[in-house]
């Protein structure tokens, strides 16, 4: 087991009703130079019990005492992982059996690529199809998608265990309960490029009972707190014109420059989002672009002047055949 190159880690709290669909998705894997590192945090149900049922000798069962949380648990696993390569799964998952090979050759073929999740597929409770959602595929989009939410879904992702050398630990950080997932991707793109696979490798449980679910509101409050970190930052020579217009185009947020260069991101209405371009687009040298959002804005304004006339004088005249129309049936009676 010493030479190992993937480590899939999966904590387990109370999984007892999906967690043979996930250990079986993974032991039936096509690539087979693993460990499945399973940590059993204080569960109370039979989870503990489905895990030692399996006589497979890949399988890694560690066991907390007492219930210490999901953060806990995965640095707990990141210190434990014997592997190159890191995959995540989660308890109420399904891996689809290509994916581990899939997820390490893409890695061994880029290797300026650290983080690698896949499309995925969500299902029910009752593992029957729910949805196929879309997922940005390349750096420049996700490190975009980063400024303001999670692109991943964590168990999916794959990722090179060297990177957490250049990290302090824990490296997953307590205080981001229900999105530590977000702040550990979000730190890590900063010294890698991230991608996702388009191949559809997971099946992600839409479960009631899941972190997810139950803690929907935590994990919000977390997102918004990392987010606002995540583009503080933020300069216009970090991205690209494109990449600016595409971030508007993915959440109506306004971007604004303040008196430090830095980049403003928040929601707000459609014309301050094109004076922000603009002024983008001037202190970038896009003057062709520049020049043309200033042409699209005076052709918008002289439409406008044009038109308002000619919308108020259609309107007086509807009121006035109106009036007229009023008077003439109060004459007949």
């Amino acid at each position: 087991m010493n030479d190992v190159r993937i480590t899939i880690l999966m904590p387990v709290y109370n999984g007892e009703k999906y967690i043979k669909e996930a250990i079986d998705s993974i032991l039936n894997q096509t690539y087979k130079n693993f460990e499945f590192l399973i940590i059993n945090d204080g569960s109370t149900d039979d989870s503990a019990e489905i895990v030692k049922s399996y006589k497979d000798s890949r399988i890694r069962l560690l066991v907390n005492e007492h219930n210490l949380g999901l953060t806990s648990t995965l640095n707990i696993g990141l210190r434990e992982a014997k592997g190159e390569y890191i995959a995540r799964m989660d308890v109420d998952d399904i891996s689809l059996p290509d994916r581990l090979k899939q997820q390490a050759a893409f890695l061994d073929a880029h290797p300026d690529v650290g983080i690698v999740g896949t499309s995925f597929i969500r299902i029910n409770k009752d593992s029957t199809f729910f949805d196929v959602p879309v997922v940005l595929r390349y750096d420049d989009d996700l490190q975009m998608q980063l400024l303001y939410e999670n692109p991943f879904v964590h168990g999916s992702i794959m990722f090179k265990k060297s990177l957490l050398i250049k990290l302090r630990e824990p490296y997953y950080r307590s205080g981001f309960e229900g999105a530590e997932d977000y702040d550990l991707w979000s730190r890590l793109a900063e010294i890698t490029k991230v991608r996702n696979m388009s191949e559809i490798l997971y099946k992600y449980r839409i479960n009631p009972g899941g972190i997810t679910a139950t803690r929907k509101k935590i994990q919000q409050e977390k997102t918004k707190f990392i987010s606002k970190n995540n583009y503080k930052d933020a300069k216009p020579s970090d991205f690209n014109i494109v990449q600016i217009s595409k971030l508007q185009s993915y959440k109506n947020y306004r971007i604004t420059i303040d008196n430090k260069n830095k980049i403003i991101f928040g929601r707000n209405k459609f014309i301050r989002h094109q004076f922000a371009l603009m002024k983008i687009c001037f202190k970038k040298r896009y003057i062709y672009r520049a020049l043309l959002l200033c042409f699209s804005w005076l052709l918008a304004i002289f439409s406008f002047m044009i038109l308002q006339p000619i919308y108020f004088f259609g309107s007086a005249v509807r009121t006035i055949k109106r009036c007229f129309l009023n008077d003439l049936a109060s004459l007949h009676e």
